[in-house]
């Protein structure tokens, strides 16, 4: 899933804290791999979920915790994975 595209001006080992804070204590975190890559030059914010429903679930806890977010549900693989980033603990 598509998360958002990452500022030019953040660093390269920026560690987005209002998505670790819209993650903290739901569960369902530890659920999720995300990934920073590359789209068309953009550096960009992604991750993957075990299922579609759960992708879902990802998606609305995103759009209700993270102001002007617009997670969007697509199911592929970047060509470009720059690195993984931790967000989520594991319970």
């Amino acid at each position: 899933m598509i998360l958002f595209a990452v500022s030019k001006s953040a660093p390269a080992d920026y560690d987005y804290p209002a998505t670790r804070d819209a993650l903290s204590g739901w569960a369902d975190g530890s659920k999720y791999r995300f990934i920073e890559y590359s789209h068309r030059g953009q550096r960009m914010l992604g991750a993957s979920a075990p299922d579609a429903a759960r992708a879902e679930a990802l998606a609305a806890r995103l759009r209700e915790r993270v102001k002007g977010a617009s997670p969007a549900v697509a199911c592929f693989s970047p060509a470009e994975v720059l690195r993984e980033v931790r967000l989520a603990s594991a319970p």
